[in-house]
């Protein structure tokens, strides 16, 4: 016969098997992900590594339609500003690939509520971020008129913000797992932190 004791003991045992299997989930999911993130990013880089890193980089951050423009000419002069319009097909989707890598990372990491919502919510303002800067630079390329010191700004506010939350979250992210991972160790041989 069954005690409150056992179906107790029963119930924890459930609840620990389901929360393990969840956190599986999120590092398959995550792996996953993040795999798909990295070699969309190789292929990104591919297509942009003619271009200048520098250049790409002052591009995005750039308030001034001065200097906007400048580049392009200099692109379309050097007979690679192809290179920079073509990027946009693979960076569209990449966006999608690194919050959904980002989400899956937090899911795996943190076990509050509170803070997985705060990591998801975040990596997915970073991607948000991201397509609205290249719906910008698109209309920009389209037509020069949008290119304006206002919508600069917004673009390169965008571009700041996705760098600054997505790198940080992979720092974050980084140490935090690399803390995990040590912890479990180290009370594995019977060690504790």
């Amino acid at each position: 016969m069954l005690t409150g004791k056992d179906i107790c003991e029963y119930d924890i045992s459930i609840m620990k098997y389901t929360i393990i299997n969840k956190h599986r989930k999120a590092v398959r999911y995550c792996l996953f992900w993040g795999a798909v993130f990295l070699i969309s990013q190789i292929h990104i880089a591919t297509i942009l590594s003619s271009l200048g890193i520098d250049y790409v980089l002052q591009l995005q951050l750039t308030d001034s339609p001065r200097e906007f423009r400048e580049i392009l000419l200099l692109w379309e002069n050097l007979g690679v500003l192809d290179r920079y319009k073509t990027h946009f097909y693979p960076d569209m989707l990449h966006p999608l690939w690194y919050g959904l890598f980002l989400s899956y990372w937090a899911l795996s990491l943190f076990r509050g509520r509170v803070e997985r919502g705060i990591f998801v919510a975040l990596s997915v303002s970073a991607a948000i971020c991201d397509v609205a800067e290249n719906l910008f630079h698109i209309a920009f390329l389209k037509n020069s008129v949008f290119i304006t010191e206002g919508l600069l700004k917004i673009s390169s506010v965008l571009t700041g913000f996705k760098w600054i939350v997505a790198l940080g979250l992979m720092g974050l992210f980084t140490v935090t797992s690399i803390f995990k991972s040590l912890t479990f160790l180290l009370k594995r041989g019977g060690f504790v932190l």
